[in-house]
């Protein structure tokens, strides 16, 4: 997607959006990080619609986070393209589903050690990581749907 043309963002857009909608109206999800989405979900989010995406073959994307003294955040991106679902938490009369390749927003978190690994469920283990795993099924259930 180096060459990414606008039905690429409209159709990565109109994929993120129902993810975004399942997360919000899904019930019986069992993360913690989702609690309260999209407050304190942004790094399960970003790995979630990541994971989304790879799933409807967009590709594998990549999970960024950073600080910008306020807070951290999670996004995912791929050759240039951001998509975040969930920096609305932050005010800034930002959309609930960000599909750009425009970086200004975004560049003012300092990045954090440890981002940069595949914004997928792939080679992840652990309690939490089961709860994620069931989570992503029933949310991609939901979000093919709408």
């Amino acid at each position: 997607m180096s060459d990414t043309r606008a039905g690429d963002l409209e159709s990565i857009t109109a994929a993120a959006a129902r993810f975004r909608h399942a997360l919000e109206t899904t019930v019986g999800l069992v993360s913690t990080g989702l609690l309260a989405f999209p407050r304190g979900a942004c790094g399960d989010a970003a790995v979630l619609v990541g994971q989304y995406l790879e799933d409807c073959a967009y590709g594998t994307w990549t999970y960024m986070s950073g600080d910008n003294g306020r807070g951290s955040h999670g996004w995912a991106e791929r050759n240039g393209v951001i998509v975040d679902i969930a920096a609305d938490q932050f005010g800034d009369e930002l959309p609930p589903v960000i599909v750009t390749c425009d970086r200004s927003w975004h560049a003012r978190f300092q990045r954090i050690a440890g981002s940069g690994h595949p914004a997928n469920l792939a080679g992840w283990e652990g309690p939490a990581m089961s709860a994620l795993r069931r989570d992503s099924q029933l949310l991609k259930a939901a979000a093919d749907q709408t």
